[in-house]
């Protein structure tokens, strides 16, 4: 039994894993995040009983940088916040961040942008 849990968690992190690709845009007057991707994600968490919610998502054009923070609540109504961050997705973040990797620094621009996210 043990691998159909590891099965189910690696699902939902996979799908986790998709929301900073999507291109989400807040709608102020639904005070909520909005995408025609969005759909798609929720029905994959919908088949694991599971109802997601947008808390937050940021998008640093500055260092490529990009993070979402998703609240999830299963059928038992138990919460769980999970954040989902980006990798490299484009070619700032594949100058600014990955070349600093390389190297063996720390990508400041970067850190600070997910550092700024996390603490919010």
């Amino acid at each position: 039994m043990p691998d159909k849990v590891i099965d189910k968690k690696a699902v939902e992190r996979s799908v986790d894993a998709e929301v900073p690709y999507i291109d989400l845009e807040y709608n102020e007057s639904k005070n909520a995040w909005e995408s025609d991707k969005l759909k798609i994600y929720t029905d994959a968490n919908k088949a694991n009983e599971v109802e997601i919610n947008i808390l937050d998502h940021k998008k640093d054009a500055a260092s490529g940088f990009q993070a979402t923070l998703i609240e999830k609540t299963d059928a038992s109504g138990n919460t769980t916040k999970v954040i989902t961050v980006a990798g490299t997705n484009d070619i700032v973040d594949l100058l600014a961040a990955d070349y600093s990797i390389a190297k063996g620094d720390v990508p400041g621009l970067q850190y600070k942008a997910m550092t700024d996210f996390v603490t919010k």
